[in-house]
């Protein structure tokens, strides 16, 4: 039968953050994220959720994660979020290419294999797109369209933006970390 539908909706990176909060914990100078598929679509929210940011709604109530509320958020609230962040390079490293929204987008392209239905999939491409003008509004940083921000339900889209993350090629990465070439 495939996915529930609930998965799609209401999944969340949130354990992903904690896991970087424990990497934090014990000291780490470099994470990485290997990204490809996920059971969500939520922008990466979850994982800066997970570290400290805060995502509210028009009554300043927290938004909780997940593909479900992203139209809700009208404010982003970074002024909680780990402070050790920036010491540490965070790599989000991904073969694909796809982009945070639009019609080869995360909710387009892969958003179905996690239960979502057809309305389900125009909802979350409407919600990351309306994630993608508040951290473009916050951050200056036009996430819409890069190239592997649609990984996993959009994971770089806040960790670009708002954990300073970089996105660099699964395949080139884990080629130089073994180092291929030599």
């Amino acid at each position: 039968t495939g996915p529930s539908p609930h998965v799609a909706r209401y999944g969340s990176t949130e354990g992903t953050g904690v896991l970087i909060r424990n990497a934090l914990d014990s000291g780490a100078r470099t994470v990485v994220l290997a990204v490809g598929g996920s059971a969500t679509t939520d922008g990466g929210t979850g994982i800066a959720a997970a570290l400290g940011a805060r995502f509210l709604d028009d009554a300043g109530a927290d938004v909780p994660p997940g593909a479900d509320g992203l139209r809700r958020i009208t404010r982003i609230d970074t002024t909680r979020l780990d402070p050790r962040l920036s010491g540490v390079e965070l790599v989000v490293v991904t073969d694909v290419t796809a982009p945070l929204t639009g019609p080869d987008g995360a909710a387009h392209r892969f958003a179905r294999q996690k239960g979502a239905t057809d309305d389900d999939v125009l909802d979350f491409d409407r919600g990351l797109d309306h994630l993608a003008r508040l951290l473009r509004s916050k951050t200056a940083v036009d996430i819409a369209h890069a190239s592997g921000a649609g990984a996993a339900g959009g994971v770089a889209a806040s960790a670009v933006t708002l954990l300073g993350a970089s996105i660099r090629s699964g395949a080139a990465f884990f080629l130089d970390l073994i180092g291929f070439d030599a």
